[in-house]
């Protein structure tokens, strides 16, 4: 599989050096742009760990992630051009940025960083530290929210789109090559595959057509775990899929998302988590500045943490307002919440993510914020 996908990259990548063979007498250009989306917001949770906690905090909101990018793009001529991408997380109460890794470091570019080459508008290749092409599908098409708070409060679908395997749950890969082909039609497909040993090799697909009408996509991801996980004699593995698409009916955009995960826990005579997630989204323009939102998430899970008969639902309610200022600036205010039943209850992983107290079945919240994109 790996070398089936090793050949596809370099072939694309003779096929974009290619197209630059005729542009030596054109005029080359380039530029470089600073970009980023920076908000702070007032957030209340409840039934929070320390004793059924619950209080205020100032921070990112939990609707939208807070960066700062440089992207720059430079014409080779004859329709090829060379990208490059760094994308930092940023904290304004705080002052800070990137993202801690294992060991204690911090990896300041944390959020992308990567170098390309583009052939007109047919085939773009990257490669460094960016999202699987699986995460890409579910941004861009299939959650009404497109996947981009900052908080687990709020975007569920966020647990399956990183790697179980290492500390942290990495929500990007190291290390990676990725391709995407624009067909016609609407049409597109994209490929992309993580080459880092130490965080488990990976590999991801998915396809999409969008039209006026509609978009309807799916997408799959494989990943293997690292050398130091895998016990004699196996190969444990984490897999998802799923599929869906949004179109809209009236003045109301509709989005639907299935996916089906199993994670192999690598410690022996565990068994495998599988989890089963239908997540559904409502987009409202209710006038020029106001855009209304509203997501519902039902997850099912079985063997959670691989603990047998630890089986559960997940139920995760967000509503969300944003009200535009003026093109760049806007003020936001949302509710989430979300409910845990039987099993559910202790899965560690929900438990550290939302830091909610064990002893509660829900922890529910509300936020009002302002967001300034440029």
């Amino acid at each position: 599989m790996r070398r089936a996908t090793a050949a596809a990259a370099l072939a694309a990548c003779g096929l974009l050096v290619g197209g630059a063979a005729s542009a030596s007498k054109e005029r080359s250009s380039s530029e470089l742009q600073v970009y980023g989306q920076l908000n702070l917001a007032l957030t209340y949770r409840n039934h929070q760990a320390g004793g059924d906690a619950s209080g205020w905090e100032l921070g990112n909101s939990p609707m939208h992630a807070s960066w700062i990018g440089l992207r720059g793009r430079e014409d080779l001529g004859g329709g090829l051009a060379a990208l490059v991408r760094l994308e930092t997380d940023v904290k304004l109460d705080s002052g800070g940025a990137g993202q801690a890794r294992p060991g204690g470091a911090t990896s300041f570019w944390s959020r992308q960083s990567t170098v390309g080459l583009a052939w007109r508008d047919r085939a773009v290749l990257t490669l460094g530290r960016q999202f699987h092409v699986s995460s890409d599908r579910v941004i861009i098409s299939l959650d009404v929210f497109n996947a981009g708070g900052s908080s687990v409060h709020i975007t569920p679908v966020g647990l399956f789109g990183v790697n179980r395997f290492v500390p942290g749950h990495d929500t990007r890969v190291d290390d990676s090559l990725k391709l995407r082909l624009n067909g016609p039609d609407g049409w597109s497909g994209a490929a992309s595959v993580g080459l880092n040993e130490a965080a488990g090799r990976s590999h991801a697909f998915d396809i999409v057509r969008t039209t006026p009408a509609y978009t309807v996509g799916a997408y799959l991801m494989n990943l293997h775990a690292p050398t130091s996980l895998k016990p004699a004699g196996r190969v444990p593995m984490q897999r998802m899929w799923g599929l869906g698409g949004n179109l809209p009916v009236g003045p109301v955009r509709l989005y639907l998302n299935y996916l089906r995960s199993e994670v192999d826990m690598p410690a022996a005579g565990r068994r495998t988590q599988e989890n089963r997630m239908l997540s559904l989204g409502a987009a409202w323009q209710a006038s020029a500045p106001l855009l209304l939102r509203a997501g519902y998430y039902h997850d099912r899970g079985e063997s959670l943490t691989g603990v047998a008969g630890r089986d559960g639902e997940k139920n995760t309610l967000v509503l969300g307002g944003e009200y535009f200022l003026s093109k760049r600036s806007s003020l936001n205010a949302m509710l989430f919440s979300n409910r845990f039943g039987e099993g559910y209850r202790l899965d560690p992983v929900n438990l550290i993510a939302l830091n909610r107290d064990p002893a509660a079945a829900r922890t529910d919240g509300l936020s009002v914020g302002m967001r300034h994109n440029f």
